[in-house]
């Protein structure tokens, strides 16, 4: 948001709104800007339509449910946040298209995704939407793992969400690859990578007249190495999760074989009846690792949240425990008093 800030951006456009939890952040920049905010979204999460036909008739708001580039043609903003489909043809394409409805006239992009897993490695949500000729060899089911150029039995899943592409690297695959090829001979132009949270770019224009105010903001955040290894600490734990996860729910394509001696339930019902187990045993850890499983499972079960936040409590962490409260709220605002309670003993 400074950065939009920095800028100046009145009029946004957003390509990708999901569940629409951005897309009310940026309503509201742009509504305080004197400006308007134009989502595209082929297919917007149930969250996202009901912010959406929330504010249908707003003058700062205009939501077009087509993909980026029948939407991008003519469509003139100060800045485009990017975080649609992850692949060189869509985001290659983005920014011509970009490119052509500004001319001249500064503009901004900020993209997602410019790092692993869809730096170098191109992923689709509709594969068939993507001509023949730009669409590489995919699976929905394969799973991905850093420093490996092809695709593993466990790692990172989609879960049939979208499609990885078979291989890494190369040319014309992935985000980042399509942000450099798209500014290949176009010295008037900057790229800052911000390397966290897989990867957040920075696009703009030299001569724009903020651009200095804005290099001087991202500066100490450009290419970090610090960034770069917490990152990369932070994907190796998060794999480590999904193993545990796929342990814990009988999935056999898991990082390392389950001991043998220690076999869990697999059913919701058992792991339910287990957690309660070490609940009323008191040993927290256990209890913790199974209801965070369970809430994947039931979303919008409070009593397993409760549960869970429990756990946290009585373990004594309090972050965790503000954690589970805060997304246990976005999921279901309505549990605040509920909860209110639990989160005040943490």
């Amino acid at each position: 948001m400074e950065v939009l800030q920095t800028a100046k951006a009145a009029t946004i456009v957003e390509i990708g709104s999901e569940h629409g939890e951005f897309t009310e952040v940026l309503c509201a920049h742009a509504r305080e800007f004197g400006g308007r905010l134009i989502s595209i979204d082929p297919a917007p999460q149930p969250s996202a339509l009901d912010f959406i036909q929330d504010h249908a008739q707003q003058p700062y708001f205009q939501f077009l449910q087509k993909t980026s580039h029948a939407a991008l043609p003519g469509l003139r903003a100060d800045a485009y946040i990017i975080d649609g489909d992850h692949n060189y043809y869509t985001v290659r394409r983005e920014l011509e298209l970009i490119e052509a409805n500004c001319g001249a006239a500064p503009w901004l992009a900020i993209l997602h995704d410019v790092c692993w897993p869809c730096g170098r490695r191109d992923a689709y949500y509709n594969p068939t939407a993507i001509p023949a000729p730009h669409r590489r060899a995919h699976s929905h089911n394969a799973g991905i793992a850093p420093g490996n150029a092809g695709v593993v039995e466990d790692g990172l899943r989609s879960n049939s969400v979208m499609a990885y592409a078979l291989e890494e690297g190369g040319p014309a695959n992935g985000v980042r690859t399509a942000v450099e090829d798209f500014l290949a001979g176009k010295p008037e132009f900057e790229f800052v990578v911000i390397p966290a949270m897989l990867g957040l770019g920075i696009l703009y224009g030299r001569n724009a007249p903020w651009s200095e105010s804005l290099s001087k903001l991202l500066a100490p955040f450009a290419s970090n190495p610090l960034l770069e290894r917490m990152e990369a600490n932070r994907l190796e734990l998060f794999l480590r999760v999904l193993e545990l996860e796929g342990r814990l729910s009988g999935n056999p394509a898991t990082l390392a074989p389950p001991l043998e001696q220690f076999k869990r339930p697999t059913s919701p019902q058992g792991l339910r009846l287990l957690a309660k187990a070490y609940f009323v045993e008191q040993d927290w850890a256990e209890a913790g690792v199974l209801l965070q499983t369970l809430i994947h499972q039931f979303p919008h079960d409070l009593e397993i949240r409760q549960a869970c936040l429990e756990c946290a409590r009585r373990r004594n962490h309090r972050a965790y425990a503000r954690v589970i409260f805060n997304d246990a709220l976005r999921v279901h605002p309505e549990w605040e008093k509920a909860l209110t309670a639990e989160t005040a003993l943490a």
